[in-house]
């Protein structure tokens, strides 16, 4: 806040409005929301909070209380017509981010940390401007602003909370963990640079295709040309668009089921992982598994594109002012296995009054309209470079 205010001005084209999360975690939260506005006022920056309403203490809080913070900003910037948001994580996060990949035996993407700047959404970047600042000196230069502490920091409960604490009394050279985090981070560049090629080169030859309703179709004989590394990372991107999650399956289940798409005497295929079902022969084809329950339900909250099971933005203006609930065809029972993990929409009493053109015949008369966007293409390009490795 104190370098937005500074950076501010009236010939300026940029905007800053500060958003806090309440994840409402603690008695005092709302409170701390509060105090969070109050400086704001005074740097005379707009403020406003978001709440997360589905704190319960169940399975992995903090990974559900970091995504739901990511989703509430994003919402936040999409009613702001934002183009970035922008947070204060600083080279101390960076370093615990990159002893907590090494822990888990993480590869160059994992060990190279954060991005500086990410995609968050389309059309919306992720802005980390003080990753090369050390913690202690950019809270020094707070000044009559000190930092709130956060307790959470120091819950023993998390993984985060307890490396922190370790490395509070345990030497280690720092200058040695930030040139290896530079060249995880290299290695990293290096391979996004390869995948971008790759991807350009197999969508002008009409190798890789993305479906409208969510699937994706490649050459199985291209694939198994690509160099290992290569083709294991276009795996992986695929596998985390199709099933819709942030994270790809573990590397050693993406290792097994390369081997069989890459065999010397190809046979048909026909395999699960990560929530995708894999099937085909020349041709393999990537499709969300629906399972026993499929993808998430979600509410409508306003009038912005609301995303579903991080595969469609589904245009849902016009449905914001009722009860609305999106969830997939195949809790209704109906659809073939790709129409099943499709979106349709239930009023209150849990009758469809909208969904995709293509489920209509499944449906019958009096269902509205949902036009889909389907997010895959840009999952598989995000963050990658637009310029050629060769140029």
């Amino acid at each position: 806040m104190q370098a937005a205010a500074r950076y501010r001005c009236p010939a300026s084209p940029t905007a800053f409005h500060v958003v806090t999360i309440d994840h409402g975690l603690r008695a005092r939260s709302s409170a701390e929301a509060a105090d969070v506005g109050a400086v704001a006022r005074a740097f005379g920056l707009p403020h406003s909070v978001r709440r997360w309403t589905d704190a319960s203490p169940a399975g992995n809080l903090q990974g559900r209380a970091r995504d739901a913070r990511y989703a509430l900003l994003i919402q936040a910037a999409r009613d702001l017509r934002a183009e970035a948001v922008m947070t204060g994580h600083h080279q101390d996060d960076q370093i615990e981010t990159h002893f907590l990949a090494e822990a888990r035996h993480a590869g160059d993407r994992g060990l190279a940390g954060m991005r500086a700047q990410r995609a968050l959404a389309p059309g919306l970047v992720l802005l980390r401007p003080f990753l090369d600042i050390p913690g202690p000196v950019l809270k020094a230069s707070l000044g009559s602003h000190p930092a709130v502490d956060d307790p959470s920091n120091r819950d023993p409960r998390f993984d985060r909370a307890r490396l922190r604490q370790a490395l509070a009394v345990c030497a280690f050279d720092r200058d040695a963990v930030l040139a290896a985090i530079a060249r995880h981070a290299a290695a990293r560049d290096a391979a996004d640079r390869r995948l971008s090629d790759c991807l350009r080169a197999f969508g002008a030859d009409r190798k890789l295709a993305v479906r409208p309703v969510g699937t994706v179709e490649i050459d199985r004989q291209a694939l198994a040309t690509l160099a290992p590394e290569t083709a294991a990372d276009l795996l992986a991107r695929i596998l985390r668009a199709v099933g819709g999650g942030d994270y790809p399956p573990q590397h050693a289940a993406r290792a097994r089921l390369w081997a069989r798409l890459s065999e010397d005497n190809p046979s048909p295929v026909a395999a699960t992982l990560g929530g995708v079902a894999v099937r085909g022969d020349r041709t393999l084809h990537f499709a969300r598994e629906f399972g026993r329950a499929g993808p998430m339900g979600v509410t409508v909250t306003g009038p912005a594109p609301t995303l579903f099971d991080g595969r469609f933005d589904v245009d849902t203006a016009g449905l914001e002012d009722q009860a609305v609930l999106l969830v997939p065809l195949g809790r209704l029972g109906r659809g073939n296995a790709i129409e099943k993990t499709l979106p349709v929409a239930l009023d209150a009493a849990g009758r469809p009054i909208a969904a995709p053109a293509c489920l209509h015949a499944k449906l019958g008369p009096g269902v509205g309209t949902l036009a889909l966007q389907e997010r895959l293409s840009w999952r598989l390009q995000a963050d990658l470079p637009s310029h050629s490795a060769s140029a």
